[in-house]
């Protein structure tokens, strides 16, 4: 295994805010709480301590979560959140089918990787990592398919609402599908074994992502929260009520969302003046003030400000946090200390800042995932052979073929030195000229001028030429680079991990974190 480095500001693909973030954190102090590095953790866990917090409510959460999925191995890493100096580090995603693209899991190993490093530097500490499963989005679209050697798998259901309530009964056709590309190596096989468990008829699919991803980190010591509790909700009816009647968030955010406009970035979030879905059989549909009542939208229900506030109190479970109001709902559960998350995710937590404070909530550190390349042994060769190192990759393509062309033209495909020189003797011929008659001057410079036509349209056919002798190099160029960069995107964002486990096994995983390091803002690539 390699592990090399590539820095962000090398990588195009990523965001402003992602390449803002790597090398200009300063700008971020207005709208963030703590910089992102290991000396933070101890200036949030200072403020942690000194607040009010009722561990006992995730605890019962995950208690009952993890006993209906009848898992039994997490039980005290469970009970280890009841410890005052236990804390959570924390990354969070809707239920992808079947774990989705690769980011999926390097969330997970980034975050994992990242509350062993905060152990080391606070050993009078414990740091579990947390994965919160966002099964209350109703995006199918976003959620219903998976890529596996470049072949999408796509979950076709004619359920509503959302996705993490959603139940598995009709995914035999999109597992059938996935067991034919994996093919029947070992690895394979016992992948599809942990699907078809995970994803058994009858349950939902926030209980089958949660059974999925801890048979497949079962090696690491992760927590996995479906936080569409109950419980959690009846806990959190305080800041519900108060969003709901008052419309809290949207003048907190917008002050936010200006100076994150002032540094050159588009806020990612569109607040509302109420940020609460309401789940009902018409599925989950937003909440908008109606007069003086509220209209729950796309459907028929209506209530009276007696009747929200009732139903708040009686029916909180019903009440779902939008993208504004889910981190403030996650951090209200969790003794949480810092959240792992893509440069898309953290450009639009980094507008909360006043929407903590005023619920008396800690912002958490906001940490951007690893992002990685997981180059196989079979390109690494194809590389080689090429004589292409895998950082080339991460050009333009018509400017890597140049390049690669150039490399392998002897004497150069370009006739500027040439060019050069026939202007230096263009120069000469029109001054003896102008010597004898300066008005020939010109006429010397319309005759020549053609010349300089005539050698681009020879280095064209040059080029030309070279491109039909290096064809099938050059094919086998764009073949790699559209593997590792799809359509011009990362890998990271189109593949899925499973790719890689039929390859490598469970042992993918280790691999992955040991190259992971959130606080190190480089971008990786796994050579494997």
């Amino acid at each position: 295994m390699v592990c090399r480095k590539i820095p962000f500001d090398q990588v195009i693909q990523f965001s402003a805010f992602d390449h803002l973030y790597a090398t200009e954190r300063d700008l971020f102090k207005d709208l963030i709480t703590y910089m992102p590095e290991l000396d933070s953790f101890g200036k949030i866990i200072e403020v942690r301590q000194k607040m009010t917090f009722d561990r006992k409510v995730i605890h019962s959460i995950l208690k009952e979560k993890y006993h209906e999925n009848g898992i039994v191995d997490r039980d005290d890493l469970i009970d280890s959140l009841l410890d005052e100096n236990t804390f959570t580090v924390v990354t969070a995603h809707q239920p992808y089918l079947f774990g989705g693209p690769l980011y999926f899991v390097l969330k997970i190993l980034s975050t994992v990787k990242l509350a062993a490093q905060a152990g080391e530097a606070y050993p009078q500490y414990n740091f579990v990592p947390v994965f919160y499963i966002g099964g209350e989005d109703h995006d199918l679209d976003e959620c219903n398919n998976v890529t596996i050697f470049g072949k999408k798998v796509v979950w076709n259901t004619g359920q509503k609402g959302p996705v993490g309530r959603m139940v598995t009964d009709d995914l035999n056709t999109a597992l059938n599908e996935e067991q034919e590309i994996l093919g029947n190596n070992e690895h394979a096989l016992h992948l599809i074994d942990i699907l078809r468990q995970s994803y058994r008829p009858g349950i939902n699919i926030n209980r089958a992502i949660t059974c999925f991803i801890n048979a497949l980190m079962k090696d690491f010591p992760l927590l996995i929260l479906d936080a569409d509790s109950k419980i959690g909700k009846e806990a959190f009816k305080g800041i519900i009520r108060e969003e709901v009647m008052s419309g809290v968030a949207e003048p907190l955010i917008h002050p936010q969302q200006e100076l994150m406009k002032n540094i050159g970035l588009k806020p990612q979030a569109f607040v509302r003046p109420i940020n609460f879905f309401y789940f009902s059989q018409e599925g989950r549909n937003r909440i908008e003030r109606a007069g003086d009542g509220f209209d729950v939208v796309n459907t028929d229900l209506h209530f009276t400000v007696g009747e929200m506030e009732r139903e708040i109190d009686l029916h909180p479970e019903r009440f779902s946090p939008n993208v504004v109001m889910r981190p403030i709902y996650e951090e209200f559960l969790l003794p949480n200390v810092a959240y792992i998350g893509g440069g898309g995710e953290l450009a639009y937590w980094a507008d909360r800042k006043l929407l903590f404070g005023h619920f008396g909530i800690p912002m958490p550190l906001l940490v951007r995932r690893d992002s990685m390349m997981v180059l196989d042994g079979g390109s690494a060769k194809r590389l080689y052979k090429l004589g292409i190192d895998v950082s080339d990759l991460f050009k333009e393509p018509n400017a890597l073929r140049a390049e690669f062309l150039a490399k392998h033209a002897e004497g150069g495909i370009t006739l500027s030195e040439e060019s050069a020189r026939l202007s230096e003797v263009i120069k000469e011929i029109q001054e003896k000229v102008a010597s004898i008659d300066p008005s020939l001057k010109g006429f010397v410079g319309s005759e020549t001028s053609s010349f300089f036509k005539t050698m681009a349209h020879i280095e064209a056919r040059v080029r030309k030429s070279l491109s039909a002798k290096h064809d099938v190099e050059l094919q086998q160029l764009a073949s790699l680079q559209q593997k590792f960069f799809p359509d011009n995107g990362l890998q990271e964002r189109v593949e899925s991990f499973l790719s890689f486990y039929v390859r490598e096994g469970s042992a993918i995983f280790r691999k992955i974190y040991e190259c992971a390091d959130p606080l190190d803002f480089n971008f990786k690539i796994l050579e494997v």
